[in-house]
């Protein structure tokens, strides 16, 4: 099934690569369209860091009552996509753009997220974001006055963010809030 989804995409993208006069028409692509979301909709595209795992697992039974939470610029397909990669159970709630009517780096889908969970009261320097996109991941946390750890996999340099902010993986951020914040 995948060469035969491949094989159509590549069909598509030859047919939006040509010129302008050989639009073909909006239906042509309504099939590939159809078959792109549908793909998309599943955990065959996306893969789990293989760290992710082991790191969440022990993060939450050290610290049961820190509620975790997936930010994404995605939509409700995300849910079912976490489901189907067996992250679920350790997240506590899931915030989507699409849902959240913003995206990441804009604060409202940040305090959407906050307000999803329901805490008593949280202030914004006892909230930790990790993610991996140094304006959507790092600076957009940043200045709402999160905490924000950026993880590099691909050892990157990153002039503007300090080095004890920068993880290469999940063993990195265990280790950085084992030091820095207290439960």
């Amino acid at each position: 099934m995948t060469l035969i989804y491949m094989s159509k995409f590549s069909k598509c993208l030859r047919l939006i690569s040509g010129s302008q006069d050989d639009i073909p028409d909006a239906n042509a692509f309504m099939p590939i369209a159809f078959h792109l979301y549908k793909f998309y909709s599943t955990s065959a595209v996306y893969e789990v860091y293989p760290d992710f795992v082991d790191f969440v697992r022990k993060f939450r039974s050290e610290r049961p009552n820190v509620r975790t939470a997936v930010i994404s610029n995605f939509d409700k397909r995300i849910s079912n996509i976490l489901m189907q990669l067996g992250v679920m159970p350790f997240i506590d709630n899931v915030i989507y753009s699409e849902a959240a009517l913003s995206s990441k780096p804009n604060r409202q889908i940040f305090e959407k997220a906050i307000e999803n969970l329901k805490p008593e009261i949280v202030e914004p320097h006892q909230v930790l974001h990790v993610g991996d996109d140094l304006t959507k991941d790092y600076k957009g946390p940043k200045l709402i006055g999160w905490n924000a750890l950026l993880l590099n996999r691909s050892n990157l340099t990153f002039e503007d963010v300090p080095p004890n902010h920068v993880c290469k993986n999940f063993i990195d951020v265990e280790e950085i809030i084992r030091k820095s914040f207290t439960q």
